[in-house]
């Protein structure tokens, strides 16, 4: 039967992208960081499909005589109040997110026109759920073969920091709310585009 389930404090990592199918590959310039926890409540992760409308004069010219599917998307929506600043900054580095000069708010010569996934600058997001079966705090109940184990996570291979970003300074916690807009990445020869998957890369500790 139906059953609530809980993920836990979801952490959230950041790393290389992966133009092709398999892991979170090490980049030149440094591996997999841990970014840091939601404020409140978990990430909000809205995943759109993409459907293009066949019209036909028997259906009329309002609704659909059909559907075809065009593939999917993710937003994935972080308001951070434990955070690594460092990581943050190098992901506003854009497009060079997590390498190069760190100039976060500076659209370096030549950096406009910058072709995220084919060019290798996304990133790598993960979101891991602590409460699974493999997470580090693993609860019983969230492993019920009967109605469906938890996922690990989520690890979206092609992730581009697209914003807003949206800073709340004062003298309460500075927060930072973080939006990656995600793309399902190519893999050959398969010619599958693959948006998420819940097989995690190898993460280091929180810290």
């Amino acid at each position: 039967m139906a059953q609530p389930y809980c993920s836990g404090p979801v952490a959230a990592y950041v790393g290389p992208g992966s133009y092709s199918a398999g892991g979170m590959p090490g980049p030149a310039g440094g591996g997999v960081a841990f970014l840091g926890h939601n404020q409140r409540r978990g990430p909000r992760i809205s995943i759109r499909r993409a459907w293009e409308p066949v019209f036909s004069d028997i259906s009329g010219t309002r609704i659909p005589y059909d559907l075809i599917y065009e593939g999917q998307e993710a937003y994935v929506t972080i308001e951070f109040s434990r955070y690594n600043m460092a990581v943050i900054g190098a992901l506003a580095n854009i497009p060079n997110n997590l390498g190069g000069v760190d100039m976060p708010f500076t659209d370096v010569g030549g950096t406009r026109g910058t072709i995220m996934l084919t060019e290798g600058v996304a990133v790598g997001l993960v979101l891991t759920f602590p409460f699974s079966i493999t997470g580090p705090t693993p609860h019983v109940a969230m492993s019920n073969a009967a109605n469906g184990a938890l996922p690990s996570g989520f690890y979206f291979p092609g992730a581009i920091y697209e914003g807003p970003d949206e800073w709340e300074p004062g003298t309460a916690p500075l927060t930072i709310t973080v939006t990656f807009h995600c793309l399902g990445v190519f893999a050959l020869p398969s010619q599958d585009f693959i948006l998420a998957t819940t097989v995690l890369p190898t993460l280091p500790p929180i810290n």
